[in-house]
């Protein structure tokens, strides 16, 4: 019985091809003069009225406080400082830009599990029942404290019919 033999065989690379485009300039009546405009942004459907600076607050720890700098935590409460569960807070950055989503747990508590970049930013709120101002806050490379997110309960009213008869 023979045994095969082996040997080293080189192969050189396929050398890629390459494409050349010859580019030609357009006659002048073709070309396109472009003009550009700073817009300051915009909100879609809503205009911030005011807004308000966070309030930090010690009691608005969650039960792990955060331990990196620039990361988000906080509790949302109504007037009375009762638990809002379900809340959905956006944070957004100076410009208005949505940057992370949060939502409140059983407890109120919302956590961002990344940081942000330093900055100054808004949380806008919202929950069915309740009204949110704005709180703004600065990211500066440190650790944030607990913000609370405080919401004011609002009111229902009833609507009488508008041909009911009134009697006397």
């Amino acid at each position: 019985m023979e045994i095969p033999v082996t040997v080293p065989v080189k192969i050189s690379p396929l050398l890629p091809t390459h494409l050349v485009v010859e580019e030609k300039p357009l006659p002048i009546s073709l070309t396109t003069q472009i003009q550009t405009q700073h817009v300051n942004p915009v909100i879609a459907g809503e205009e911030i009225v005011s807004t308000k600076e966070a309030i930090f607050s010690i009691d608005a720890t969650p039960p792990n406080p955060p331990t990196y700098p620039n990361v988000v935590v906080g509790q949302v409460v109504d007037e009375a400082r009762r638990i809002i569960e379900g809340a959905i807070m956006e944070v957004r950055d100076e410009y208005g830009r949505p940057i992370r989503a949060l939502r409140s747990n059983k407890l109120g508590h919302f956590v961002a599990v990344t940081p942000l970049d330093s900055g100054i930013y808004s949380i806008i709120s919202e929950k069915d029942g309740y009204q949110f101002m704005p709180v703004n806050f600065e990211a500066k490379g440190d650790i944030i404290p607990p913000i609370l997110v405080e919401g004011r309960k609002l009111v229902e009213t009833s609507v009488q019919e508008v041909n009911q008869p009134i009697v006397n």
